[in-house]
Order: structure tokens, then sequence, then C-alpha cells
């Protein structure tokens, strides 16, 4: 849909109603997927700080817990999105559609904030190992938060600048700010590698199955019917 967006009357032409519909979809998925990446990111807060301050009760913590968890992070996500095209595309309310998201944009940034400076307090006023595997992995999260963050806010500043006080950017301006925003997406990953030895084993033995995979699909690919029948035999004993 970005790249529709940019090729969209320089590359190819469409339809008011085709373009129209395209736009809210767009809109609609771009404001979810941030929503949710941000309220993610202040899960993953509570969750470290969650672990930092009772970790004999995080250990205990059970899957179904965190499914619901997770599930409740991702319907907030959406229902702020619902809310905010609702306000946009049928009510035409601009003041509506920014309090659709900006309140609950707020409130994960406190979140976040509290939850690292608990996190901070925390770890420093301790000193044994376990608070030094939870430092190197609550530091790896924090930096990956700064970075979206870092992404992110500018979008959030001309959201509050168009919709509050009808400012308006270059659309030149807004796609590249659009495409630094999606780009951090490569550099979490990135982030992971560098801090995360475990997080590199993982990738590195992911790539070797997928490729002995490849191997195996290729090397059956050239067996013949007699190879094949004999290879069922031996098998079959």
């Amino acid at each position: 849909m970005w790249i529709y967006q940019v090729g969209l009357g320089s590359l190819w032409h469409s339809k008011l109603t085709d373009h129209e519909l395209i736009i809210s979809s767009f809109s609609g998925l771009d404001i979810f997927t941030s929503l949710a990446s941000i309220s993610n990111l202040a899960a993953i807060s509570l969750e470290r700080l969650y672990a930092t301050l009772l970790p004999w009760r995080h250990r205990a913590t059970s899957k179904l817990q965190c499914l619901l968890f997770i599930l409740v992070v991702w319907m907030l996500s959406a229902l702020s999105s619902v809310m905010y095209i609702l306000s946009l595309f049928v009510f035409l309310s601009t003041h509506g559609a920014l309090y659709s998201w900006l309140p609950y944009l707020c409130l994960l940034l406190l979140v976040i904030c509290a939850s690292y400076t608990a996190i901070l307090v925390k770890v420093r006023r301790g000193n044994n190992r376990r608070l030094d595997s939870e430092r190197k992995f609550t530091m790896t999260l924090f930096m990956v938060t700064v970075f979206s963050l870092v992404a992110y806010l500018p979008m959030v500043a001309l959201g509050v600048l168009y919709f509050a006080l009808g400012i308006e950017v270059s659309n030149l301006f807004l796609r590249v700010l659009s495409l630094f925003n999606f780009g951090n997406s490569l550099v979490n990953p990135i982030l992971y590698s560098f801090r995360m030895p475990d997080f590199r084993k993982a990738v590195r033995s992911l790539f070797c199955t997928h490729h002995q995979r490849q191997q195996t699909r290729r090397m059956r690919s050239h067996l013949t019917i007699p190879q094949l029948m004999a290879a069922f035999r031996l098998l079959i004993g």
C-alpha cells in the first residue's frame, strides 16, 4: 500500500472510489500496526518489570496468562484503530480521529518510561548474577524501544500537527518519514543479533535447517523411479 501511494499519480492512475478505499485501508492498517508495535513495547516493559521485581512469580506464569495478556494488547490496538477509522472516514471528524489514538499512545509512553525507570532503580540497587543477566537483556529491549520510538514519534508529531492544527507537510517528506518508520523493523533483528548470542544461534540454525531441507528436496527431485522403489524396499525391510 505504501508503494501504491508513492506511485499514485506519477506511475499509475486509479479511480476515485478505488483510491479512497485504498487510502482508508492504508490509514487504518498503518495506525493499527503502529499502535500494536508501541503496545507490544509497553507490554514488554511491563513483563521486564514483573521479571525484575517478582522473578519467582514471573517464572510461574502460565502460557494461558501470557496468551491472554498478548490478546488484550492486540485488542486494545484494534479498538483504537477502529475508532480512528470511524472518526476520520465515517463521521469526518479530524479531532475525533486524533483523540481516538493520542490518549492511548500517551498512556503507553507513560507505562514504558515508568517501567524502565523502576527497572533501572532496582537493578542498580541489586548486585548478583541474576540481576546482571536481567540487566543485559533488559538493556537490549530498552535499546530496541528507544530505536522504535525515535522512528515512530516524528510521525506522531506530524499527526498531531495535522489533526489538531491543520498543518500539512509535503507528500515527499511524509513518505520519507513513513519509510524511516517502517525501516525500524529491519533495525530490530540487527540489534538483537549484536546483543544476544542466543538470537544469532537461533537465526543461524533456522537458515541452516532451511538449507538442509532445500538440499533434501533437490535430491528427492533428482531420484529416478527405480531409485525411489529401492529406497522404499529398504524402508519396509
